[in-house]
């Protein structure tokens, strides 16, 4: 209902019910010689309307729509590239490449989340990040990639998401709050590891006293929010 209203807005119910009055006055003969052509005089203004203002109106939302679709989906894009590499945050000396090449996609689940985190190695570069040849593949690197594409893209997706769809902007919110305070706590991690002698079990036992485990979680149920979104948009898209 919010969505037909925000399309067609109050001025066009009230020329509805103006066009409805006329439909129910026109059939009556009793009435003054000048009511009828104010009545066709009202029709042909609604007529006018419609093609000038509600289809141009339409056709921008269902614009609005695809532009907010694929910036979700570029979102979920950035998700993927970084657990990908934290999936693949292994002693990776010791585990053939081929078989941590499978990286399983969609949101993990929390005791995945656990289980991942129990077994990084932050010594180890990212070994599926993207970058030039004058740039070190570094964690840090990988984080400041991450952010400036989450940014760009929840930007964008606040400054045109429409009045009606609040909660969509809320999440966006919430998803760079989560990002921020995921990175605070591996930075905080990264910076022990690399100041004293690290195990894999010693990295993951101060990654909980860092809340790495716990902010991963949070930053992957806004994705899962953010997937729910996608899901929706794309089933508008096809009715």
């Amino acid at each position: 209902m919010r969505k037909f209203l925000f399309l067609f807005g109050w001025d066009s119910l009230f020329l509805l019910g103006l066009c409805v009055i006329t439909v129910i006055v026109l059939p009556f003969w009793c009435i003054p010689d000048w009511l009828p052509s104010l009545c066709w005089s009202v029709i042909s203004a609604a007529i006018v309307y419609v093609a000038t203002v509600i289809l141009p109106r339409y056709r921008n939302m269902e614009y609005i729509n695809r532009l907010l679709l694929k910036r979700m989906e570029r979102l979920l894009v950035c998700w993927q590239y970084l657990y990908t590499n934290i999936q693949r945050a292994h002693l990776v000396s010791e585990i053939p490449m081929k078989e941590i090449s499978a990286d399983k996609q969609g949101i993990p689940d929390d005791k995945e989340i656990d289980e991942v985190c129990s077994k990084m190695n932050l010594l180890v570069p990212p070994s599926a990040m993207f970058a030039y040849s004058k740039q070190d593949y570094s964690w840090n690197e990988l984080f400041n990639q991450c952010r400036e594409n989450i940014e760009r893209n929840i930007h964008e997706i606040i400054s045109i998401n429409t009045l009606d769809n609040s909660k969509l902007s809320s999440l966006m919110d919430e998803m760079q709050d989560a990002y921020d305070k995921f990175v605070w706590s591996m930075q905080k991690l990264i910076n022990m590891v690399y100041s004293e002698p690290m195990t894999p079990e010693k990295t993951a036992q101060i990654g909980k006293t860092y809340e790495v485990q716990d902010s991963l979680k949070e930053l992957a149920a806004k994705f899962r929010d953010l997937e729910d979104k996608v899901l929706q948009y794309r089933a508008k898209r096809r009715s």
